[in-house]
């Protein structure tokens, strides 16, 4: 069926019939099917030969199907399969805390546990070790809730661990150790030792050999190389498998060494770099990209470079069918892919086009872009080969036995990473463009890969590039100047945030922040606006806030307000008249006094933002910002009526019933989490809402909402949605005066 190119066609064909069989598009794989189908019908009539080769996508397709519903059917792990190995390198071990990965016959699952001393004597070893479990808890991976938020079920489930156990009563013991158990102690014994160095050297040795973040710092050095562009140079690819491979060849060559034990040799130790690196994508991807050319080599056949790419692209995904998940190997193949296609030229023009190229899977991904770039790559690349790169790799061979390098080689590297720090948090050149649509993703990345590939024919390059230009300035632009308008309750736990805004000329306005309730446990190195909220707006493409309002002080609706007022641009903060004198408060906003404008208000003010107005029901007396002082707002946007009441207790519905002549609302956030402080029948029929949005926290310990609100609702037949249940709970409405709910936990 092909000719020059066939296995990077089927490569391609392999990709797309896993990832819209994972992505759950039936119609999608049915298609595909269908066409390899056909091809062997046609093949039959025509009487022609087959081309077996046609049948590796499907291989790889059913692979994916299978281990997906072998995924599925894992049970919750009983006493009928109690014992589980534990690797040393993959367990975190701190004071009283230990979490790690542990597998046993039936499935791989995290552990959480007190540690023994004997269990840190085994971690401190290095060897993989046994665990009796007789006592523990199994919960499902937690699962992302809101858009945009990172999904670590998802990233567990690419790694085939579905459950999270908390061990109370174990016993632990030797295993018979194996080979491959002497190669998790180098790794282990390595990963302690780099562990110890100082900061800088502990985040780039671990990043380059290991293929992971040793950092404990409360900035991520990571995140700071993602925000200007140059995440890349910490892959673990095919720089680090060609140095290895220089080395080694270098020193065979010089002892003189038969050919083919030298590729053999090679090999074996690209499998252990492998097992040293965890596996990691770009790293695979290079070391299968070696082999396949030793083996060319060896067999004298002339393989051409797509070919040789679709083999690796091949063999990765029958080994892994949910390979390409995974955004570190969608870079890592699409940078190769476009190194491989790309025409010779400059070094400058050469990185404009790869950026170009992962542009789609960024936005896709991280819904941000640098447009500087170019240029810091143009800094960092030989910075980062010429000295990072040297000094890491020299203190790692050598600082055991010559310590006096470490202290040197820690400033070096601190001078360089505090550049990259200040630039990562200052944020120069960031654009956020929010998130592009799955279908648009895929199209453009199709169309800039063509783009590169017909570059000596001026009208398909012409066609391909503006064609995907323009997907992509839409989708963004739909981003920043939406059709829908939406009222989004954000899942932020035990805890209020909600986002209004209007459709085109967008005006946003947020009620409350969120925050963490902290009863005497340590503060979490990121917040939940960080993990949550932050990754939403960014998704939407929002760049700023015109007003903020505070319902009360409470950490569980304000907790956040600085994370927040740091990330954001926020025009004003509305509060109840009175807060401002409320100590906590004056210190959670001294910071920012010259960058907000404060107001306070009280029953009676209305506001107008955009197409959204607001009247402010409650407090009509100055109070200090408690519960009993929560703001309450009634909002008139996209031809609906909605009240929000914070916290408002009981009696403060009966004022608002007694000194408001119309509350009636198509739409209520109910008090208090569904307390049943809050939420009074008198204070339901008044309202008279078609659905009430109750915002609680899955198992919170205050056991919200209480069934007595519930039981209200019942009776007064009033649909209620709770975040707990639904996740993020979204309101659209657009110009056109249609409008639809939907939530995140479908």
């Amino acid at each position: 069926m092909f000719s020059s190119g066939k296995f990077f066609v089927l490569a391609g064909l392999s990709l797309l019939s896993v990832l819209t069989f994972l992505n759950k598009n039936t119609l999608a794989s049915f298609l595909l099917l269908l066409v390899l189908l056909s091809y062997f019908l046609l093949m039959v009539l025509n009487k022609r030969q087959l081309d077996l080769l046609i049948l590796l996508p499907l291989i790889v397709l059913l692979l994916g199907y299978f281990q997906d519903k072998k995924f599925e059917a894992l049970a919750a792990p009983n006493q009928r399969s109690p014992i589980y190995v534990i690797r040393p390198d993959k367990v975190t071990l701190k004071d009283d805390f230990f979490y790690g990965e542990a597998t046993s016959a039936e499935q791989t699952v995290t552990l959480q546990l007190k540690p023994t001393p004997q269990m840190r004597r085994m971690v401190a070893a290095g060897l993989p070790f046994l665990v009796k479990i007789n006592q523990f808890k199994a919960e499902l991976i937690t699962e992302a809730t809101n858009i945009g938020e990172f999904n670590l079920r998802e990233f567990y489930k690419r790694k085939r661990i579905k459950y999270a156990l908390t061990l109370t009563k174990y016993l632990i013991a030797k295993k018979q150790v194996t080979l491959s158990d002497r190669i998790i102690q180098f790794r282990a014994r390595l990963r302690q030792w780099l562990s110890q160095l100082p900061e800088n050297l502990r985040f780039f040795s671990g990043e380059l050999f290991l293929g992971e973040n040793l950092g404990t710092g409360e900035h991520n050095l990571v995140d700071d190389f993602r925000n200007i562009g140059i995440i890349h140079l910490l892959s673990l690819s095919g720089m680090h498998v060609l140095l290895y491979t220089q080395v080694v060849t270098f020193l065979f060559n010089l002892c003189k060494i038969n050919q083919r034990v030298k590729y053999a040799s090679l090999v074996l130790l690209l499998l252990v770099v492998c097992i040293i690196g965890d596996f990691q994508a770009g790293l695979v991807r290079a070391s299968l990209a070696y082999v396949v050319s030793i083996l060319a080599k060896l067999s004298k056949k002339r393989i051409g470079t797509l070919d040789q790419f679709g083999i690796v692209a091949l063999i990765h995904q029958l080994l892994m069918p949910q390979l390409f998940l995974n955004v570190g190997a969608q870079l890592s193949y699409l940078m190769v892919l476009g190194l491989k296609i790309m025409p010779r030229m400059g070094s400058v023009g050469q990185s404009a086009r790869l950026n170009m190229l992962i542009t789609p899977i960024l936005l896709f991904n991280f819904f941000e872009l640098n447009i500087l770039t170019i240029f810091y790559n143009f800094l960092a690349i030989p910075l980062f080969n010429f000295i990072i790169l040297p000094v890491t790799v020299g203190v790692v061979i050598c600082g055991a036995l010559m310590p006096g390098l470490i202290p040197p080689a820690e400033q070096i590297l601190s001078i360089l990473s505090g550049g990259v720090s200040f630039l990562g948090r200052v944020g120069l050149g960031n654009v956020v463009f929010g998130q592009l649509a799955q279908v648009i993703t895929f199209s453009v990345t199709f169309l800039l890969i063509s783009w590169l590939i017909f570059w000596s024919e001026q009208a398909k390059r012409r066609f391909c590039l503006y064609t995907g230009l323009i997907l992509l300035a839409l989708n963004i632009l739909l981003n920043l100047f939406p059709i829908n308008g939406q009222v989004t309750f954000i899942d932020v736990g035990q805890g209020d945030s909600i986002l209004l805004t209007t459709p085109i000329n967008r005006k946003t306005v947020l009620i409350d922040t969120g925050g963490r309730l902290n009863f005497g446990g340590t503060k979490p190195r990121r917040s939940n606006f960080e993990k949550v909220s932050l990754p939403f707006l960014k998704s939407q493409g929002i760049t700023h806030i015109d007003a903020v309002f505070l319902s009360h002080q409470d950490a569980d609706h304000i907790g956040d307000l600085a994370d927040l007022l740091e990330n954001f641009t926020v025009n004003k903060l509305y509060f109840g008249i009175g807060m401002q004198a409320n100590p906590s408060f004056q210190r959670k906003i001294r910071p920012f006094l010259k960058q907000v404008k404060l107001i306070p208000v009280q029953a009676g003010d209305q506001l107008l933002i955009g197409t959204i107005t607001i009247d402010v029901l409650h407090p009509s007396i100055a109070g200090l910002g408690t519960n009993e002082d929560s703001v309450a707002l009634k909002v008139s946007i996209g031809r609906k009526k909605w009240l929000f009441t914070g916290d408002l207790d009981i009696a403060g519905e009966q004022k608002i019933i007694r000194q408001t002549a119309d509350i009636q609302a198509d739409f209520l956030k109910l008090g208090h989490h569904g307390s049943k402080t809050s939420t009074d029948e008198s204070f339901l029929l008044a309202v008279n809402p078609r659905v009430a949005f109750i915002s609680a926290g899955r198992n919170n310990r205050y056991h919200h909402p209480h069934q007595e609100t519930l039981d209200k609702l019942q009776t007064y037949d009033i649909r209620s949605l709770n975040t707990a249940e639904c996740g993020m709970i979204n309101w659209y409405f657009n110009p056109f005066g249609l409008n639809w709910l939907n939530y995140y936990l479908k």
